[in-house]
């Protein structure tokens, strides 16, 4: 290493005297291609295959996802047999629609910005566009959120079809209704700008990107912490003790209908074949746990890694191997693509649907 003399630029206030390698300097000038290239390239901003494979991976899901989410929105909106919207029909219309809204507004934006490197879509949509991301992300831990607090609501204090329908729709108005406002920061907060990696050596090299450069860095740690919990740690701790409300209530209901059978059969031994009722909440049991796991891995599995990439590139600075940074980052991307066929394994209407005949080819769980 050596230190170059001391140099001014042509930006006013610019007194250079920062230490280079001998390669970027020629005759005793900078050369600014060169330093401007080690800059990309140390920045992760020159393309190649790693890019190109992101890139094709994401295309993929885009339209699997799309295509999976919106078979489930036309079988239960479309080729439904009732005239109004049932209770189950009803979640997952806002479901497929929340999951619509991150396969619309997240992938392709990931997709083309992997390929320009750059934002090239200027100041507006840079603040568009990045409020619609967190929307979909919201929006899609929200529905999660929904899912539960129904399913717990409905077993806890059952009511009417009609009523039902009611109470859903409210808790579904508060979920897009929390998403849309918590979505408006990011449009003041982000912006498109050129950064220039040697601002007084090279002035007239930079980059424009679409980040929040403006903002202190605890501005940004509040921010993210805010996000990161609204959008999952929230979620998550709300799905695992809806679940367990359920566990409890359900095994609670076996128990106490086991003791009304024997008490009905006048305390004679219980024969082999089970009542009705114990059947009933056996099953019941055995898909409520079925869809616990289903949606809490998915969630933990898709979300988690990209958050542990998220705190560690935002609090400690660290970074990891290109590979595994790109699969943690991308894993979030496959949670509106699963749900399709979580949807159409477990619910038989919509596989009915899909089918268009009663009897469908795929088994119902038992």
């Amino acid at each position: 290493m050596m230190t170059s003399p001391t140099m001014t630029s042509n930006i006013t206030g610019c007194n250079v005297t920062s230490t280079y390698s001998p390669e970027f300097i020629i005759e005793n000038q900078y050369d600014c291609d060169a330093m401007f290239e080690s800059f990309l390239s140390s920045q992760r901003l020159v393309f190649d295959s790693y890019h190109l494979t992101r890139i094709w991976v994401t295309w993929v899901i885009f339209f699997i996802s799309l295509a999976g989410n919106l078979t489930v929105l036309i079988s239960v909106t479309v080729l439904r047999k009732t005239q109004s919207y049932s209770h189950c029909q009803l979640i997952m219309t806002h479901l497929s629609l929340a999951n619509l809204a991150f396969t619309l507004f997240v992938l392709p934006m990931d997709a083309i910005w992997n390929y320009t490197l750059e934002w090239l879509a200027g100041d507006v949509m840079c603040r568009i566009m990045n409020s619609l991301k967190q929307f979909a992300m919201y929006i899609s831990s929200a529905m999660i959120m929904v899912m539960g607090v129904d399913r717990v609501t409905g077993l806890l204090r059952p009511v009417s079809a009609n009523q039902q329908r009611r109470r859903i729709v409210k808790f579904l108005t508060v979920a897009w209704v929390f998403s849309f406002i918590n979505s408006i920061p990011p449009s003041v907060m982000f912006s498109a700008g050129p950064y220039w990696p040697m601002r007084c050596e090279c002035p007239n090299h930079y980059v424009v990107q679409c980040v929040d450069f403006h903002l202190i860095k605890k501005g940004r740690e509040i921010f993210y912490i805010y996000s990161m919990f609204i959008s999952f740690f929230i979620p998550l701790y709300c799905i695992i003790i809806c679940y367990l409300i359920i566990a409890f209530s359900i095994a609670k209901m076996a128990k106490r209908a086991k003791a009304t059978e024997l008490q009905s059969s006048g305390f004679r031994p219980p024969s082999s074949r089970k009542s009705l009722a114990r059947r009933s909440l056996q099953r019941a049991k055995k898909i409520s746990q079925l869809v616990t796991g289903l949606i809490t891995i998915t969630f933990v599995i898709c979300w988690g890694p990209y958050y542990v990439v998220g705190l560690m590139h935002w609090f400690n600075e660290q970074h990891i191997e290109r590979l595994p940074e790109g699969i943690m980052l991308m894993s979030l991307y496959l949670n509106p693509c699963l749900h399709p066929f979580i949807t159409v394994c477990l619910m038989k209407e919509i596989r009915e649907s899909i089918c268009r005949k009663p009897n469908c080819s795929l088994a119902t769980p038992r």
